[in-house]
């Protein structure tokens, strides 16, 4: 991991120390809580009014509907819809039929170039936005080129489409955006072909794997050419010390493996996560294409979780919940296309039957009584499907026409119906509840997701607010689920503030910001009337080495009485916040988290201390 994603992590764990747990401002943010609420009427400009609702348990179940030849079906009625929970039939609430706009996505840019947004499109009505992540990751490196190609390909042919499309690659260091939502297919192709391959973990693992083959090979070679002249005995012993070594090469490439895959997993998760939190704010269902070779994921898979227990299960749930709440459907494209499974040197090397745990790693979960060839890309590919399903989208496998599954992916959000229920008491219960939609339409092919996450309470301890913050502010694209701006605020200071200022002996500062958090982020909640709170950090990295450099961070517990509450859906909340700083140039990044929903914000801005 490089040191700028975990410098934030050593100041994080700083800032809870200066908390203390307790929600307290630590040393360097100036002022009283209270006072980092800036009065409406200092504003020089108003956002527009708003209405306070009250919190609903709303499902919405975007619905993809096409004929026998894959044509959309439209005009039909709420009444040809119904929808099931768990096997029983829910009311549809909420009826819409939705034709996307196709036209290159507005972002709400501030008028004042100074002022900077995380407000990520036009949210008056619904965009048709691709989301296409390169997996370099998870795809053999052979395979990688070709997947470009096809994509590139793809854009070539993309001209006369006009799908607002953003870029991403996924590599060993995490997800990196190529380009924003664009119209602009030349400028796409340009960012693609300066995307460079990387070996993989896999590729890694079975270049060993066949090593080691080599040397057993010649081993045991050596070993039947000495045995000629040797007693039966002495060549038995031999050849049973051969076989263990290789048994214990065998074994230690695939725990060394499994760590591979591990990290490797956690970090298309992350990537999952994090375009998820940047788009749910986005209205309307949202198409992400995942070129890849994709991952196992099976208890019994000797590379994989076999060695590794069942922690990662958790992580697997977070995903899918917040893909599902931000209306992200995933595509997964099978970069590898057909594979002849006969000569497939990673599924050829692995069979499971052996006891593995007797190298010291726990042994898989089945015990056979021969070998068992165990197929690596089915896996895979199952796990395509799965992910597929789970979000309302639609894999792609065993196919070496890319540029046809990038092109139908985009398709289906062409036109769609967006259904919505509300749950009912007895149906809050936390954990998975299956969705099935029918509808009555003759030879009509429903692809909509097949479930959705009512979470468990919040884990609203200070470690694991902290935790969520720390993903945040890491991210390479901004959160929106707390939409805001920020400025660099020039004031002077008075007060405690000045006399810290002047009794350093040191040419650091404090650079002041001012936040503009909108009304219509918040949902009031019954239980606390007109209240908000809200936990906020903010880091400065060094522009030039990205590195972390000095922090700040706090809690905001606000009342809202009736001549505030009327500010405040005029303006929203105005939040002053510090960071001491040598002159330089940085990038500062804010987190908000609203704690009352647990949704996170963050917004980046340049900044020059002179």
């Amino acid at each position: 991991m490089s040191s700028h994603r975990l410098a934030p992590a050593i100041l994080f764990f700083a800032l809870l120390s200066a908390q203390g747990g307790n929600g307290q401002q630590p040393a360097g943010v100036s002022g009283p809580v209270a006072d980092a609420v800036i009065d409406a009427a200092s504003a020089s400009q108003e956002a527009p009014a708003t209405s306070i609702v009250s919190r609903s348990d709303l499902v919405l179940v975007p619905v993809v509907l096409t004929g026998k030849k894959n044509q959309p079906i439209m005009g039909l009625n709420q009444n040809a819809f119904h929808v099931e929970e768990d096997g029983k039939e829910q009311k549809v609430s909420v009826f819409e039929e939705i034709t996307t706009d196709n036209q290159a996505p507005k972002e709400e840019k501030p008028a004042d170039p100074a002022v900077a947004s995380n407000f990520a499109l036009d949210r008056s009505h619904e965009w048709r936005v691709t989301i296409i992540v390169l997996d370099m990751l998870n795809t053999p490196f052979m395979r990688q080129s070709e997947a470009q190609k096809a994509l590139i390909d793809y854009l070539s042919q993309k001209i006369t489409r006009d799908e607002p499309t953003a870029l991403f690659g996924l590599n060993s260091t995490g997800l990196h955006q190529l380009h924003p939502f664009t119209t602009d297919a030349s400028v796409l192709i340009a960012a693609l072909k300066q995307v460079s391959g990387q070996y993989t973990s896999t590729d890694m693992s079975l270049s060993q794997l066949t090593a080691d083959a080599n040397e057993v090979a010649l081993t045991s070679s050596s070993s039947s050419s000495s045995s000629s002249s040797s007693s039966s005995s002495s060549s038995s012993s031999t050849s049973s010390t051969a076989s263990s070594v290789a048994q214990f090469m065998q074994d230690t490439d695939a725990i060394i493996a499994a760590f591979y895959q591990r990290d490797a997993t956690r970090t298309t998760l992350a990537a999952f996560n994090q375009i998820a939190q940047a788009y749910k704010a986005v209205p309307g269902r949202k198409t992400l294409i995942w070129a890849t070779g994709g991952f196992p994921f099976m208890i019994d898979d000797p590379q994989s979780f076999g060695r590794m227990g069942l922690d990662m299960v958790e992580e697997y749930e977070k995903t899918w919940r917040t893909l599902v709440s931000a209306n992200v459907a995933v595509y997964p494209i099978d970069a590898q296309g057909l594979v002849n499974d006969t000569f497939s040197a990673e599924n050829a090397s692995i069979t499971l039957g052996s006891d593995t745990g007797s190298t010291g790693g726990p042994p898989t979960r089945g015990r056979y009584s021969s070998p068992i060839r165990y197929d690596r890309h089915m896996e895979q590919q199952e796990t395509m499907r799965s992910v597929a399903s789970a979000t309302g989208g639609k894999a792609c496998v065993d196919s070496n026409g890319l540029e046809k599954c990038f092109a139908d992916a985009v398709d289906d959000s062409r036109t769609y119906y967006m259904l919505g229920f509300y749950l009912q008491g007895e149906d809050r219960k936390p954990g998975w509840h299956k969705i099935k939609v029918k509808v009555d339409a003759s030879g009509a092919h429903i692809r909509a997701r097949e479930g959705f996450y009512i979470s468990s309470p919040a884990d609203e301890r200070p470690a694991a607010r902290l935790k969520q913050l720390h993903e945040a502010v890491v991210s390479p694209i901004a959160y929106t689920g707390v939409r805001m701006q920020a400025r660099p605020f020039d004031e002077t200071l008075t007060g405690a503030a000045q006399t810290a200022q002047s009794a350093k002996q040191t040419p650091r500062r404090l650079a002041s910001f001012l936040l503009t958090l909108p009304a219509d982020n918040f949902v009031l909640d019954s239980a606390s009337p007109n209240s908000l709170d809200l936990e906020i950090v903010g880091v400065a990295f060094d522009g030039k080495t990205g590195k972390a450099v000095n922090q700040s961070g706090h809690s905001i517990s606000v009342k809202l009485n009736p001549d505030r509450l009327d500010s405040f859906r005029k303006t929203g909340l105005r939040i002053r916040e510090v960071i001491d700083l040598a002159p330089g140039s940085y990038e500062v990044k804010f987190a908000v988290r609203d704690n009352s929903t647990g949704q996170v914000g963050t917004i980046f801005l340049p900044y020059v201390m002179k």
